[in-house]
Order: C-alpha cells, then structure tokens, then sequence
C-alpha cells in the first residue's frame, strides 16, 4: 500500500497537463523523461525513490524500460504502450512487474539521476533530463578527443 505522500504524489502527477503526454496506448516510448518527471515530483512530496531499467517487453520500439521504485513499488508511467488497460501510471510490486515479462536489464544505471553512463559523476536529480544526455555527449566528445 502506498504511503499517503506516495500516493499524493500519484495523483499531483497524474493530473499535471505537462505529464499526460505519456498517459497514451501509442507506443511513443519517454520511459526515461516521465521517469525523471515523476521523480521530481517525488522529491517536491519529500519521498525517497531509485530509478531501474528493465528490459523491454518484445514488439516494442526499445529494448530497455525506465521506472521508478518507491519503497518496493514500481511507477510506470509509460505502462498503457504496452498494456492498454493499464492505469496512468501504472503503481505495483516490483514482483508483479517483474511478473509482466520485465527482468532487470544487465546496464546498471545510476539510481538517484537514471543516468546509463559508464562511471559518471552523479550531480543528483537535475531538473531538465537534458543535462544528463549533454553531459554524456560533452564526455563522450573528449573522450575522442573532439572537444
């Protein structure tokens, strides 16, 4: 059962305008940026989350899945792309999403930013999920020696 800051958090982000994008059986994918923006919704209620990565069921557009855990619980937001009678978002025990047909994937990924990159330096949840994707880009970019 989710906490009543959990669940006020549900709901505040379940009916942001900004967040419904994803609420859509057509498979648009966004699992990282509703990830992050339920996240930040999180952290605005004071709950404690971790981002995981699962691998994506077969038949849809990519092959890796973000979400978010709460105390044992995952949050899809993304859920109705491949189970349109999924609620928006989708909030169940990690057993039973794991029931689904979802395994962790075999990347590790940063629990606190969802960030994929080998040995980054988390820089904590950032408002704009773009800045994780510039950074790797910046890193990757000097890594090669074209920065």
């Amino acid at each position: 059962m989710p906490s009543s800051a959990l669940t006020a958090a549900i709901a505040a982000f379940a009916s942001d305008p900004a967040s419904t994008k994803w609420n859509t059986t057509d498979d648009i994918g966004g699992c990282w940026a509703a990830s992050h923006a339920f996240a930040l919704t999180l952290r605005d209620f004071g709950v404690s989350a971790r981002f995981r990565r699962f691998v994506n069921l077969p038949g849809l557009r990519t092959d890796r899945q973000h979400t978010i855990e709460v105390d044992g619980l995952i949050v899809d937001s993304t859920a109705q792309q491949h189970e349109a009678s999924a609620p928006f978002p989708l909030v169940e025990p990690v057993a039973a999403y794991m029931a689904r047909g979802f395994v962790p994937a075999d990347i590790e990924i940063c629990a606190v930013c969802g960030n994929g990159t080998p040995s980054h330096e988390c820089h904590g949840l950032q408002a704009d999920p773009g800045w994780y994707a510039r950074r790797a880009l910046a890193a990757l970019l000097q890594e090669l020696g074209l920065s």
